[in-house]
């Protein structure tokens, strides 16, 4: 057996021999982990609640996003009717019954926001001085929140926000910009 012949044995022996060592300590985490309890702490980072309102307080909601108004406003028998605010003056848009469902899972979303952390820092650092994206929540009591988004944070994943009349910022999931963007057709 040659030099080079013994090399290449050698090293498909290492190999081997490595695999194993890899498909046992698998196996080993495998195992181990799948008897494991997993604590919440580990999973996720602790949360805390930035606003929750109640579903039954409102009375009218208007979604603010791209230059476009969408005005729902709660009946006496508790079902909702909206409007788009006009373009333009030839743009004559028609009150229109909003379906509950579709608005129950906008709601969802939008009645309780939850973030990890506050941030410091300038609005326009987060493009929340000039927002495109705001939703207004009447509220029967006559008092009234505002929710306004900025830029999506650099990872992509959540959007800055702001509570208008707060001081702190904080990062919301995609998902309530999504929801934020609700259009007339999105709720008929």
């Amino acid at each position: 057996m040659s030099i080079s012949e013994k090399i290449k044995n050698f090293r498909f022996k290492t190999a081997v021999i490595f695999a194993l060592i890899f498909v046992a300590l698998l196996i080993f985490v495998l195992v181990y982990e799948s008897g494991r309890e997993v604590k919440e702490e580990e999973i996720s980072l602790e949360t805390f609640v930035v606003w929750e309102l109640d579903k039954e307080e409102l009375n009218k909601i208007v979604f603010n996003h791209n230059d476009e108004k969408l005005i729902l406003t709660k009946q006496d028998d508790g079902s909702w009717t909206g409007k788009r605010k006009p373009k333009d003056e030839n743009d004559k848009p028609e009150e229109f019954k909003v379906d509950q469902v579709k608005l129950d899972l906008v709601l969802d979303t939008l009645l309780k926001i939850e973030a990890n952390d506050e941030i410091n820092g300038d609005l326009k650092d987060f493009g929340l001085t000039e927002p495109k994206i705001k939703t207004v929540f009447f509220l029967k009591d006559g008092k009234k929140r505002e929710l306004i988004l900025g830029d999506k944070n650099p990872e992509g994943t959540s959007v800055y926000a702001k509570i208008n009349g707060e001081d702190y910022i904080f990062l919301v999931p995609t998902s309530v910009k999504a929801k934020m963007e609700t259009k007339e057709e999105d709720l008929k």
